[in-house]
Parts: C-alpha cells; sequence; structure tokens
C-alpha cells in the first residue's frame, strides 16, 4: 500500500465505519472530499480492498460499501491506523498514546507502540515520562512492570476526564472546528475508537433531546465534550467500569430537574448501544449538563430565577456605581442574565464542578475596571453566601460588568417627530434625508399637527422637526425645509443640544477634562495629599461643594479605587450629591503613592495617575468617564501622558 494517499485512508476508514451503503455525495460532504476526485479515486479503492481479501460494491442509486469477512476488515483498519499514526506530528503521537493508556484493557509494550508510531525506543520512552507526569497532576497513576507492561490507577471519573481532556489535547486548535461540524451532524474523526461515526446519530439525537427537555443551548464546544463523555461512558460500561459516587452526591444531584430530563431519554442510548445507565452514571451526565455553558435560555427559565439571585446581582450593579462612578440599569436584560450565571454557577460549586475560564488573563487585562469590581464581587457573594468562589469565576463576573458597561457606552439616540402635511413622498424624502444625513436621531413619528396633542406620544420626545410653522408647544421645535438644506441641519443639531449648559457645542470629554483641572508631575507623598490637592481644585473652581474632600476620603476607606492596570491608577470620588457641574480633576505624579486596590482592599497599588469625577448620575456621564479610563489601560498611553508637563498636551491626548 505504498501509494496510498492520506485522503485515502480516510475514505477507507470512513467506509470501513459504515453499516449500509453510502452515495458518493454524503462521503464527499462528510469527510469534505472532492465528489470528482472521488469518484477518480474509486479504481485505486478497489484495488487496495482487492489486495485485502475485499470487495468495494457500488450500486447505483443506492451506493458505496465494503463487502468481504469482518477480520479482513479489522485487519486492514489497523493496517491503515497504522499509516495514519506515522504521520502524527509529535503532539498529536502524545496525546494518541496517552489515550491508548487511558482506554485499552491491555497495553502495548513500549517496543509494541514504538512500532506502531514509528519512533525510537528512547523518544517513546520520553513520551511516556510526559504522559505520566501529566496523569499523576490528574491522580492517575501508570505501573509499569517488567515483564507485564503497563497498567493505571486511578478513580472512574479522573480516568473519563483525561480521556476527555487527551481527545481535546489531540484535536488541539481544531476542537472547535470539529465541534461545530459535530453540532451540524457531519462526520468526526475517530481517535482510538472512542467516536465511532456510525454512532454519532444517535449521541447527538439523545443531547438534543435534553437540550430541548432542559430548555437550553449549550455551545458547540461544551456540547461535544459531552457527547465524548457520553461515548466514552458507554464503552467504559461494556468494559465493566462504572462510576461511583457517594449516596449524598447522588441524591443531590438526581433531584436536579437536568437529571430526570436524561432519565427520561437514556433509553435511546441504552437501546443502541446494549447498555445500563445506573443512577451514577445518570448523576455523571448531569453534572456534565450542569457544568456547561449555555448559548441561550429558553423561554420557561426567565421565572426561574430566585429573588435571591436578581437580589444579589443588583447588589453587584450598585456595586460598580460605587467602585467607577458608572450607574447601570438595574432592570437590564445583562443584569437577569447575571442573576442566571450566579445561580448556576454556586449549583455547580456546591456540586464539586471545576470551572474553568481561559479567558480570564485577557479579560483582566481588556477590562481591568470590570475585573476589579468583579474581584469585589466575588468576595460580596462568598460573604452573602458563605461558600468558597474559585478565581476563575471572577473573569465571568466581569464578562458580565463589561457588557453592561459596552451597553451604556453606545451612543443614545435623539428621539423625534416628524411633522410634514405635504404629502406621503414629500414627508418620505425628508425622513429618509433626516435619517442619512443625521444619524444621531431615531424618529419615533411621522404625522400631523394634530398628533401633537397625544401627551403619551410627546412626552418622551427630544425634539419636533417640523415643515410648518408651530406654537404654544413646551417641547423645543424646529421649522425646516421638506428638502432639509445645510441650515436645516445645523438648526437641528444645535437644536438637540438644549439642556448641556455652557458646554454646548464643545465635545464631551472636552466639557469633563478642564485644564484647571489637571496637574502635570506633582510631587506628593500619600494617596490623601493627592486627594486634597484635586479635591481643593474641583471646589476652588466651582465643581464641587464644600464638604467634598472629606466625603471622598471618608468613602476611598470602604471602596478603595485602586486599578491594577499596566501602569496603575486610582479614581477617588463620591456621589453626585456633591456635584455643582461636572468634570474631572487629573494628576499625574512623579514618584507613585500607595492606594489599596478595589478588587481586593488587602493589597497596596503603587499608583502614577489619579483621577477625581464629579458627576451628575446620568448614565452619559458614566459613559464618557469610562472612555477616559479605557484609553489609559493602555501602557503606551499612560507612559505618555506621565512625560508630559503640559495641561493643554494632557487634555488633547485624552480627548483625541
Amino acid at each position: 500500500m505504498d501509494a496510498i494517499r492520506g485522503r485515502h485512508i480516510k475514505i477507507i476508514l470512513y467506509l470501513l465505519g459504515q453499516r449500509y451503503p453510502v452515495s458518493a455525495s454524503k462521503i464527499s460532504h462528510e469527510i469534505d472530499v472532492n465528489i470528482n476526485t472521488l469518484r477518480k479515486d474509486i479504481p485505486h479503492l478497489e484495488k487496495i480492498f482487492k489486495e485485502n481479501g475485499l470487495s468495494l460494491v457500488a450500486k447505483p442509486k443506492v451506493g458505496l460499501k465494503i463487502d468481504g469477512p469482518d477480520e479482513n476488515k479489522e485487519d486492514l483498519k489497523q493496517k491503515l491506523t497504522l499509516l495514519r499514526n506515522k504521520s502524527l506530528d509529535r503532539k498529536e503521537k502524545i496525546w494518541y498514546i496517552a489515550l491508548i493508556f487511558l482506554m485499552r484493557e491491555k497495553i502495548p509494550t513500549i517496543e509494541e507502540l514504538s512500532d506502531l508510531f514509528g519512533i525510537s525506543r528512547p523518544t517513546m520512552v520520553e513520551y511516556i515520562k510526559e504522559i505520566k507526569g501529566w496523569l499523576l497532576k490528574r491522580r492517575i497513576k501508570i505501573i509499569g512492570k517488567p515483564g507485564s507492561g503497563y497498567h493505571i490507577e486511578g478513580s472512574e471519573g479522573d480516568i473519563r476526564d483525561a480521556i476527555i481532556e487527551s481527545i481535546k489535547n489531540f484535536f488541539g486548535t481544531d476542537y472547535g472546528t470539529v465541534s461545530l461540524e459535530f453540532a451540524q451532524g457531519k462526520l468526526v474523526q475517530n481517535i482510538n475508537g472512542v467516536i465511532d461515526s456510525k454512532n454519532l446519530d444517535v449521541v447527538k439525537s439523545f443531547l438534543d433531546k435534553v437540550q430541548a427537555g432542559i430548555k437550553r443551548e449549550i455551545i458547540d464546544e461544551d456540547l461535544f465534550d459531552i457527547a465524548i463523555a457520553v461515548a466514552v461512558s458507554i464503552r467504559r460500561i461494556r468494559k465493566g467500569h462504572t462510576i461511583r459516587f457517594e449516596i449524598k452526591k447522588i441524591n443531590e444531584t438526581l433531584l436536579n430537574p437536568i437529571s430526570k430530563v436524561i432519565k427520561n431519554n437514556i433509553s435511546e442510548i441504552e437501546d443502541n448501544f446494549k447498555v445500563k445507565f445506573a443512577d451514577d452514571e445518570i448523576a455523571y451526565l448531569a453534572l456534565k449538563f450542569i457544568g456547561a455553558k449555555v448559548q441561550n435560555i429558553g423561554e420557561m427559565e426567565t421565572p426561574a430565577v430566585s429573588l435571591k439571585f436578581k437580589k444579589i446581582a443588583g447588589e453587584i450593579v450598585q456595586l460598580t456605581d460605587e467602585l467607577l462612578n458608572i450607574p447601570l440599569n438595574k432592570q437590564d436584560e445583562l443584569i437577569f442574565m447575571l442573576a442566571h450565571h450566579l445561580e448556576r454557577m454556586i449549583e455547580k460549586v456546591k456540586m464539586g464542578i471545576k470551572i474553568e475560564n481561559p479567558t480570564s488573563e485577557s479579560l483582566k487585562k481588556e477590562y481591568p475596571a470590570a475585573y476589579a469590581v468583579a474581584g469585589r464581587a466575588k468576595k460580596l457573594i462568598e460573604e452573602e453566601l458563605h461558600i468558597k468562589i474559585p478565581e476563575e469565576e471572577v473573569g465571568y463576573i466581569a464578562m458580565y460588568i463589561a457588557a453592561s458597561i459596552e451597553k451604556i457606552k453606545q451612543p443614545t439616540k435623539r428621539k423625534v417627530i416628524v411633522i410634514c402635511p405635504m404629502g406621503v413622498v414629500t414627508s418620505k424624502l425628508l425622513c429618509y434625508k433626516l435619517t442619512n444625513e443625521i444619524p444621531e436621531i431615531e424618529i419615533v413619528k411621522v404625522g400631523s399637527v394634530k398628533d401633537l396633542q397625544d401627551s403619551n406620544l410627546t412626552q418622551k420626545i427630544d425634539l419636533i422637526i417640523s415643515t410648518v410653522p408651530l406654537s404654544g408647544l413646551k417641547i423645543p421645535f424646529v421649522t425646516v425645509s421638506p428638502l432639509l438644506r445645510q441650515e436645516d441641519k445645523k438648526l437641528i443639531k444645535e437644536a438637540l443640544k438644549l439642556g448641556k449648559g455652557e458646554n454646548a457645542g464643545i465635545s464631551n470629554n472636552q466639557a469633563l477634562l478642564n485644564n484647571m483641572l489637571i496637574f502635570p508631575q506633582v510631587g506628593v507623598s500619600s494617596s490623601k495629599e493627592v486627594i486634597e490637592l484635586l479635591g481643593n481644585a474641583l471646589i476652588n473652581n466651582g465643581f464641587a461643594k464644600e464638604g467634598f474632600i472629606k466625603e471622598v476620603l471618608r468613602r476611598e476607606k470602604r471602596y478603595p479605587t485602586g486599578m491594577s492596570t499596566e501602569i496603575p491608577i486610582a479614581i477617588p470620588h463620591t456621589g453626585p450629591e456633591f456635584t455643582i457641574k461636572r468634570g474631572i480633576a487629573i494628576a499625574t505624579l512623579k514618584f507613585p503613592v500607595k492606594f489599596r486596590e478595589m478588587s481586593d482592599p488587602n493589597k497596596l497599588l503603587d499608583v502614577k495617575i489619579v483621577l477625581i469625577p464629579v458627576l451628575t448620575g446620568k448614565e452619559e456621564d458614566g459613559r464618557e468617564f469610562y472612555e477616559i479610563l479605557e484609553k489609559l489601560k493602555d501602557r503606551k498611553l499612560a507612559e505618555e501622558i506621565l512625560e508630559l508637563n503640559s495641561q493643554e498636551k494632557i487634555q488633547r491626548i485624552l480627548i483625541k
């Protein structure tokens, strides 16, 4: 079989896994081989089958099927597997060998493994040593005795979890693609007999029914994890290896509604594979479903979030406001989702399910403010529920906080009514021009003057744009040409800035960053000293009321604001009750001063940039302040500011 190619191995192994004839189009689709190439390969495949005592039967309108003795099929399968194994890279070989140790009843000798993978004995010894170390961290031992080979020792749960992890590592960066293909019902590569392509439809059907029953759509990778767990369980049960849990844990898990749904659907698996799933096995699969991340929450789950977790989610929202001076909407959908997440997270922790978060470090770097709040939120949850929360959970809480902040950063469109009693086409033309040329507006209604008598319609309107003169209205209005001239657009934009006070016409961040409030390269010896410096500037320039400094210092003791960005910053502040007009005082320090860390008040940070915001409590203020914080997380920009001795240049960089 010297002339055999990789795609030939792929095609033959696929056909060896099929019970019934398969059409060429289905083979082409499932193993991603061009159908014309497949047809050209058939004579060569027929020759390979003939050499191995088999034949390829091709029936028009039916498909292709391999005929011949089962032992010949098995021999060919082993030969092709050997050829494929020798083409694996180092990483793939190591994880495949790990699977052999974990899955096979009789583990091959070093010599047999060396021959199987086409590598030298010393290299195989090195691979096995690496695998031993990896398994030992998972409480599994490889025991080797001269003359009798190897065997493994470990709990059944640890062994199954190690099998799943080995398969994930074998696929590596392709795991996401393979998971997506599985979710779409496509063929998945058979790894050491764990994933049998001919049985995937049954496993997929079972998983789909469970998802429908629990009203949850699980993300592709976690769904594939569970599919492997089902396949591994089937194989292990057949070999007499069963899961065992403590009675208390089984009873707790079986009380979960997910266990009931699994029990109601497991017969499909039992009947097809001739196995029996005892309560321990049901509990094992239930824990996998409970631990999986959810893509969509079903409508039936909406009322299921308890008041306790809604309250905790609300407290985290309040904490965000206290620590960052950014008011989030407590009624936001994201807050409900956070409450739902917290409830499921506590359920996982109580059941001993391991929580993993590979994105934690990147989240900490990308959203330092949200991550700092999440650190405090973790402590809040632990104190309220008297339970230890894993550090990995901080990243997930930070995601919800970051998503809520990103949502309020979206520009708020001004709501307008258009009055154009000049015919449908004229109204349409005006509306299209308005939305195209002034994207900041949202047209709530196009109507007549009579519509303005509807108080329910007008009470939330920012501006009325009319092509006819109006009078006697409390709502701001402008009269424009139906053709929307340049001066009309200017008039509308000016009118929409009404109510912004003395800063109308100035960019938002520029209005917040007044030169009188910027102090470059100051020399202070403590956090108290820098707070007093900036606080006095805010009071003396008419931004904050008397008593402001005392309140900021008091609040800093309860809610420390040091943030562990690449160059640490601090944002001491108080509530809007001390605000006269909005602004931000900022100091860059010659020498760092100590501030307690926001996420962990027991830690001290060497802070080099300090900002004290005085805001009104409005959402737009929080959004604009957060935009400045976002800029300061960038090390390059922060270093540039620290080098400057000019108020104007610092202001220019932060409003750019």
